[in-house]
């Protein structure tokens, strides 16, 4: 069994030893929402807790680093070395619940997997450009770039930071855009390259890429987004309950 899979049965036998019921599941096996549960917990960096939370709609969640020397843990409120003081206090009622907002988009009308970090829309290759109509408000205008962002608070911290979004606070309601490197020539003049959208505003992508795709928090799963397609992205009214 690996350290990461040794730790999750510690943290399990420690819950029992309280009288709480704990159930073990793979990031991978999880599909569909996560129900009859108290609290969910995930063991591992924030890619683990980003794949979760796609599962989890309204049930508080707490993150643990399984390895925080080396995993990102952005999310996580305690690691390996300090988790039972963490979850005794939780389990006593000592805790405090940060809502998250969170991002809903629909792709040809058909629900995509709500973000807590952000949408990417760009070319299946990387090197190619993405081009894309893209609708704010009452502008549209047609982008050449590498590739599009739109994310939440939680998400300027991350991928939207490197991009040179602005960081937001984490309890906003709002939610920002930004157009990657985007290329500027004789035909294509690009103007609203980003900013920041209240909680009731949409933002709608059109494909005219012959081999896009969207991607939902980073995760491995792309899904097709060709010529013609169309995304609509917008807050989801179900706020992320992190438990901190």
């Amino acid at each position: 069994m690996k350290p990461e899979g040794r730790f999750t049965k510690q943290v399990c036998n420690y819950l029992s030893s309280t009288g709480r019921h704990c159930t073990i599941s793979l990031r991978d096996k999880l599909s569909g929402k996560i129900k009859n549960a108290d609290l969910v917990i995930t063991i591992g960096g924030d890619g683990t807790f980003l794949k979760t939370a796609h599962h989890v709609y309204d049930i508080p969640i707490l993150g643990i680093n399984a390895e925080p020397g080396m995993k990102e843990g952005f999310f996580t409120c305690c690691h390996k070395y300090n988790y039972k003081k963490k979850l005794k206090a939780v389990l006593e009622g000592k805790y405090k619940i940060l809502d998250l907002l969170r991002l809903e988009g629909r792709l040809n009308n058909k629900k995509l997997p709500i973000a807590l970090n952000e949408y990417f829309i760009g070319c299946k290759k990387p090197y190619h450009m993405s081009e894309y109509y893209l609708k704010i408000r009452n502008k549209r205008e047609l982008q050449r770039t590498s590739g599009l962002l739109i994310g939440t608070p939680a998400g300027s911290y991350a991928w939207i930071k490197s991009a040179h979004g602005k960081n937001m606070s984490l309890a906003s309601r709002n939610y920002q855009f930004v157009a990657r490197e985007p290329y500027h020539g004789n035909l294509v003049k690009q103007r609203i390259l980003k900013g920041i959208l209240r909680h009731n505003e949409k933002v709608q992508v059109v494909s005219k890429m012959p081999r896009g795709m969207v991607v939902v928090d980073s995760l491995p799963k792309e899904y097709k987004f060709s010529y013609g397609d169309k995304l609509i992205v917008g807050a989801s009214k179900h706020m992320l309950k992190l438990v901190m």
